[in-house]
């Protein structure tokens, strides 16, 4: 989604943001649902767009109606037959793709997501020598190799400590 000329304001776009948000709960009958959302700087290196994620299908020219600052696109993750966790996870894939795009080719340098409160990604944080141990010992717990991985030595311009993003897919487990 963005803006009418393309919104160049973050505070402004966020404002927006959570003002849709709110438009699509009392849609729903006040019911609060999971989102998150990316925003992410247009190839001209001035206005910005956001990706949002929604656990539902809604109405796309609802949600245009409802945005009322420029062009909209919605889609369904799933394909036919998939559960919701697969489209879950295929909006992740897809969201992450986008944060990974700002911290590889832009002076964004602010915070790129957020996600409803209540509805709290998960995250690790443990000690270890350096990274490749850190991800062996990711792997270990959730007894997979990542679907995604971004490394911050892939960024020429990177200038703080070493960081590596991990996503992976939950899994049951047996037994």
């Amino acid at each position: 989604m963005n803006g009418n000329g393309g919104q160049r304001d973050l505070a402004q776009l966020r404002r927006q943001v959570e003002r849709l948000i709110a438009k699509v709960v009392a849609e729903r009958g006040g019911h609060r649902f999971p989102w998150t959302y990316v925003v992410e700087l247009h190839n001209d290196g001035e206005r910005l767009h956001v990706h949002l994620a929604v656990p539902f299908f809604f109405d796309h020219g609802r949600l245009s109606e409802l945005w009322g600052h420029g062009y909209v696109w919605c889609t369904d993750k799933r394909r036919r037959g998939d559960c919701t966790f697969v489209g879950a996870i295929r909006a992740a894939v897809y969201l992450s793709k986008y944060v990974d795009k700002t911290f590889a080719s832009s002076g964004f340098g602010r915070h790129r997501y957020e996600v409803a409160r209540g509805w709290k990604v998960s995250s690790y944080q443990v000690a270890v020598r350096d990274l490749d141990e850190g991800q062996r010992y990711a792997e270990a717990v959730f007894v997979a190799e990542p679907e995604y991985l971004w490394d911050s030595r892939s960024c020429e311009d990177w200038s703080a400590p070493p960081v590596r993003v991990l996503f992976f897919i939950p899994r049951v487990r047996d037994g």
